[in-house]
Parts: C-alpha cells; structure tokens; sequence
C-alpha cells in the first residue's frame, strides 16, 4: 500500500507540472520514480536538461519543468506592470495572488451615468485581508471611511473607492444597484473575488486635464492578499512566508489541485521556521529570509509558479517515504549521509569552474517594494576575476518577482553563482543502498578514482524501479554559498524613482517614540506607544504612521491625530503586547516621501515596581523541601512575587525559580520547594508587577537552611 501510494502521489506531482491546472487521469509509471524537484541554477543548456538519460519521456518533461529556475528562454510569469495593469478583456483572465501585491485587474463593469463614470475591477480571486494603498492614474491618495480619495490632484468627493475583500458572503454594492436598477442587481456578489468600484465624479472643465489626464482613470492597490495553512498553529491567515505560500498552491483548486493530505506538514514547518529566520542587511535591521510574494495567471500551467516559487526560497519538493511531498527552503546543512565508493556505479561529473565556468553575471529581476512594487533589476553578482580573465561577461539571468528586497535577490545570485561556477556537478548513479539519502538536501559522496570525498547539494533524485537503482543529480558547494556579509555582498539597490504625481519632499523629522500606559483596572495597565515628529510639510498633507513587531516586517497603520494642534503629527498604538520590541515609522502622504523609522522600540505598561513584599521567611518542609512564605505589599500594581535560589547571600548570584507566584495585595504566600539536594540555600522574593517591574530581593528569615543528606 505504501509503495502504491508513492507511485500514485509521484505521479499526480508530475501530471500537474506539465499539464493544464484541471483534474487529468494519470499514466501509471513503469520505469522510472522521480522523487526531488528543485531548483537548478545553471545555463539552459546545463540546468534544465540535468537528470541526463530517463527512460520515461513523461518523467524527463516532468523534471524540466520542476525543477529549472527562472532563466533561460522568456517566461511566462506576470511582471509587476502585469500584475499592477488595467485590462478590458470580453473573458478576462483570471490571478491569484498570496502575500502583499500591487494588484491592478480586469473590467467587470464601466458605464457613464449622468456624468459619473462607474468602474467595477476583478483584482484577483483571492481573500483581501486588507488594502495598504490605493494609487488613481499612479497618484497615491488617501481614502477616507467612505472611501472618498483625498490628495493631489483630486479635490474632495470627487472620487470615491470601495471595495469587496472577495469572501463568499460579500454583498453587490448598494451605490451601482441604485444606479443601474436592473442592470447591477443584488445578485452581483462577485463572491470569491476582491473587487472595487470606483465612482468618478465630474470636475469643472478647468481641472479635468489635471484630475482626469488619461480621460478615464486606474486604480489599482497594494493589498494583503490570501491565507495560507499554517502547520505550526494549524491555522490558516495572510503571511508573506515562500514556503506557506508554495504548500498553498500546491493545494489550491486554482493551482496544482494536490490534496492537502500529501503535503509532510511537518517539513513544511521546519521550512515555514526557516523562512522565517531574521538576515541582516546592509541598512541595519534584518528582514526574513526567504518571504516575499505570488502572483499567477489561471491561463499557467502549475509548473510556472512552482518553478518562481522553488527559485525565490532555494527550495525542493522531495518525495519522501510515505508518499508524501517534502518542502524544504534553502539553507546549508553539514551532510548526516555519505554514500561510500562502494555503492556508485557511475557518474558524470563536470568541471562548471575556470574557463568552463557557465556564468560569471547573476542578474535578478524582483520586485520593488520601496518603489511600491516596481519590477527592478538587482545590482548584478559578478565574477570580476573571472571577466578579467576570459574578456567576456557570461550572464545569467532570473526573474524572480516573487523576491521583494535587494538583500534577498543577492543572496539568491550568490547561490546561483556558486551553482553555475561548481568544481563539480552532473549525476551520480548508485545501488539501491542509497536509499539512505532519500529525502536529503545535502549528501556526501566518495568517489575513489576521482579523489572525490565532498558534501553535495542533491537537485534532484530519480528511481529507476526495474533496476532498483538510484540517480543523484547533484552540485558540489558548501556552507560558504549561504554566508553573506550584507556590509560586503548585499551591494547597492536601485534608487527609488520619485513619485510622478508630486515633487520630492523629504520624510518627517525629529520622530520621538514615547512609551506610556492607560489603566484599564484599579492597578492593571496595558502599554501604549505614542509617536510625533516635525510640522507639515504643505498644509494639506496628510501623513501615515505604522507599527510592526520588531524585525518582522509585518507592518500596519495605527491610529493617527486627524484634529487639532497635532493633527497628522501625532500617532498612537494602543493594541501593543507588554514588554515587546516593535519598529514604528511615519511618512509624509499627499505627496508621498521616503519613511523615517524608529526602530527598536519596548512597552512597558507600569515601569513602577511594587514595594518589597514582608515577613519574608523560609521553614524546611519534609527531609529534602523547603516552605518560603511571604506577605503582600499593599500596592494596587502588586501581582505576585519571583522566588529566587542560591547557595550564597548574594541575591545578584541567586536562580530565578518559574514560575511567578500570582496574588493579591496585601495577601499571604507561599510555596513548596521539592527535590533539593544536599547543601546550604539562601532563598530571596521580589514583589513583581504586571510588567513583570520587580522590587528589591528580599532574603528570607532562616537563610541559610540546611538540607542534610539522609542517614
């Protein structure tokens, strides 16, 4: 049963990769079992091709498309502008998207009544868990409640924005119905796709060349778009996180329609952990390693954004021993398998280094986000010794859309190039006892008659089932591809064009973050973060403040002063964790400038600790515990004590015992203390508040007691 289960899932993986995204009835295999698919960085010659002589046709396309990074011939991957455009299309075509993305999309609707054009926009089919910025004609403005555009060029309530997240319980909009009785009715839901519908208002004949220079304007928005299951909380929400989303698609109806029941859950968590992980970069900070974002057009076959996927995290599916499909993001790991001479029966191995060397250029193209999602083109990863010497620039070249930060599409070239620059690469043949390193990213081979003892990153693995032999196609490299010194490697980004709507204006100045609190109890606070910085820039600029846990990128607005003296000079957060690192920052809207960032920046609801606590005192309790027993302070923002151990009178030197003990003001303690092993203690108690503010160590009365050894 099992082995029938792997044929079946290995065969469904390789039908969606090379066929239309619609349920199909698979071929049976007979010959060969492919079990990795991954990224191959190389030339078009040398890495799409990699797996060499496969007796199954369909098993060799399959490859092809599974594992070859973008490069090489055009792709048919949606650019920025692509995913950002406005298009009229008699059967528009669909998108999804997951993660933050500008999104554009296609006409449902646009009719002209009594001056007032009204457009209708399909985004995508997706869930909107919230839009971050609306752009009209590439103008970026601010919406109000009712979703009236504010900014320059556009005067007030001369257009209006409002939206459909896509759920299946969304309503038609009230406004068109009453427009078009008849014509938009109620039952125009639109459920399951994230609409808007902009109202555009007529303007006195003077200002129509500055509010409607293209006669009938765009819109389009940056979003939070999708959900995805996440194994490590068994929910589903938005995130940015390259592994969640490729596990995501796999699944998806509109995507690879793989069960969700095939995907290892628990490899997807250990590469969603590793996605996550906090890299440096050159402006000080970090970002995640590997997020970023997907867009797709329905009209894709599903090896399309798995192959931008794999590219953007490093990453692999590996068929694993249970029928399964492993996911796992790139990341050096000092091989745990060594497959020894004995058990190779072949090879063909290149040297891709010297004069060989496929590619001494790494280009990436990504996408912007500074420059709001704007198709940019990554300062390139050169060999420069290497172009020296030859007299020639041998570029390859990604497009990787899905990567959103310079940092991040140079650590990808770097891999690339050591990929594409490997002392060795190509396959390794090998006995069925190989199947050890079934599943392993990083394996190492010995092959005797070449000298050879290196790890290798395996790209791809297949399985011959008439001879029970397996073929490895691998790359030698090491830890060193995976190292990256952003002082030194991550370069310089491409500068942010200013915006075409308004001249330059420098971000706001003399940004102070005040930490506070507000009692929500007698004695209870909860933290507060208030934020100001510098006068308007122009009196009718409007600003935006956000706020994100520390290093984590994950930003969002917090509420901003729209009246008096402060009126879009002052931002509070009120919905912040106690005792918590966040990032803050605020920029100029209308016209839009540069963020400034706090970074950095810890709550702390009650920085008074309570008095000490009284009557502290500590009784042997059996042959081997201790009773330590206290009274309360008579302070409101008393919450309990922290019990401390050690084996000198120094409380600075003692070990905090967990948990805290909670209670009362003015209250008794006290608590058991088990299992000590013979020795003198000193036991010390602070009094805590719910900031965790402690008081002075108070020692015990009794210090030192004795635990004596049993006779």
């Amino acid at each position: 049963m099992k082995l029938r289960r792997l044929l079946l899932a290995s065969t469904a993986l390789l039908t969606v990769l090379v066929a239309a995204p619609r349920p199909v009835k698979a071929e049976p295999l007979s010959t060969a079992l492919v079990l990795s698919l991954g990224p191959a960085f190389g030339t078009a010659a040398g890495g799409l091709t990699a797996l060499g002589t496969i007796a199954s046709a369909a098993i060799t396309a399959g490859i092809t498309y599974g594992i070859g990074a973008l490069f090489g011939s055009k792709s048919s991957a949606p650019t920025p502008s692509d995913i950002s455009g406005t298009y009229k299309q008699d059967i528009p075509s669909r998108m999804g998207h997951l993660g933050r993305r500008r999104v554009g999309g296609s006409w449902l609707f646009a009719e002209v009544k009594n001056g007032t054009l009204h457009q209708v926009l399909a985004h995508g089919d997706t869930v909107v868990d919230g839009w971050e910025k609306t752009f009209i004609d590439n103008n970026e403005v601010e919406l109000d409640g009712s979703g009236w555009a504010s900014g320059e060029p556009y005067p007030a309530n001369v257009i209006r924005v409002q939206d459909r997240p896509g759920t299946v319980d969304q309503t038609a909009f009230d406004d068109l119905i009453g427009a078009f009785p008849g014509g938009w009715t109620a039952d125009h839901r639109g459920r399951g796709i994230a609409l808007s519908y902009m109202q555009c208002h007529p303007v006195d004949q003077d200002d129509v060349g500055k509010v409607y220079p293209n006669r009938v304007p765009t819109v389009n928005r940056i979003g939070r778009m999708g959900s995805c299951y996440d194994p490590r909380t068994g929910t589903s929400v938005w995130t940015r996180n390259l592994a969640l989303h490729l596990a995501e698609y796999l699944t998806r109806e509109d995507g690879a329609q793989i069960a969700p029941e095939y995907i290892d859950n628990a490899r997807l968590a250990a590469a969603a952990n590793l996605c996550d992980q906090a890299v440096p970069i050159k402006a000080g900070g970090t970002i995640p390693r590997y997020h970023g974002g997907l867009s797709w057009s329905f009209d894709e076959t599903p090896a399309g954004p798995i192959k931008r996927l794999l590219t953007a995290m490093d990453g692999i599916i590996d068929l694993v021993g249970d029928g399964k499909l492993a996911i796992d993001a790139g990341m050096y790991v000092e091989p745990d398998v060594t497959i020894p001479d004995r058990l190779i029966l072949d090879y063909n191995l290149s040297d891709s280094s010297g004069p060989l060397r496929e590619a001494n250029e790494v280009r990436v193209k990504y996408s912007h986000v500074a420059a709001d999602y704007a198709e940019a083109d990554m300062d390139p990863w050169r060999n420069e010794d290497d172009i020296s010497f030859s007299g020639q620039r041998k570029k390859l070249p990604i497009e990787a859309f899905e990567i959103e930060h310079h940092n991040h599409a140079r650590r990808i070239a770097k891999i690339a190039a050591a990929e594409a620059g490997s002392e060795l690469q190509g396959w390794i043949r090998c006995a069925f006892p190989a199947i050890r390193a079934w599943g392993k990213r990083w394996v190492r081979f010995q092959i005797a008659e070449a000298e050879v003892d290196l790890p290798f990153k395996v790209r791809s693995v297949e399985f011959d089932t008439n001879s029970k032999e397996f073929t490895f196609q691998v790359v030698a490299m090491g830890a060193e591809a995976y190292a990256f010194d952003p002082a030194t490697e991550e370069g310089e980004a491409p500068p942010v064009p200013e915006p075409l709507s308004s001249a330059a204006v420098d971000p706001p100045a003399d940004v102070v973050v005040i930490t506070g609190a507000r009692e929500v109890s007698a004695g209870s606070y909860v933290p507060t973060l208030e934020m100001t910085w510098s006068t308007l820039p122009r009196p009718s600029s409007t600003a935006q403040a956000q706020i994100s846990p520390a290093g984590t990128d994950q930003w969002t607005d917090i509420t901003m002063v729209k009246s008096g003296t402060e009126k879009y000079r002052k931002a509070v957060a009120e919905t912040v964790a106690d005792n918590t690192l966040y990032d803050l920052r605020v920029r100029w809207r209308t016209p839009t400038s540069n963020w400034t960032t706090v970074p950095g920046v810890r709550t702390e609801s009650d920085p008074t600790p309570p008095d000490v606590p009284t009557f502290v005192r500590v009784n042997l309790s059996g042959t081997d515990g201790v009773e330590v027993l206290w009274n309360a302070p008579n302070n409101s923002n008393f919450k309990g004590v922290r019990i401390y151990q050690g084996t000198t009178s120094n409380p600075a030197l003692a070990t905090l015992l967990s948990p805290p003990a909670w209670g009362a003001p003015s209250s008794s303690g006290s608590r058991e203390i088990e299992d000590l092993d013979p020795d003198d203690y000193y036991f010390f108690v602070a009094s805590i508040n719910g900031s965790s503010k402690e008081s002075a160590r108070v020692p015990c009365l009794g210090n030192p007691i004795a635990i004596e050894e049993e006779p």
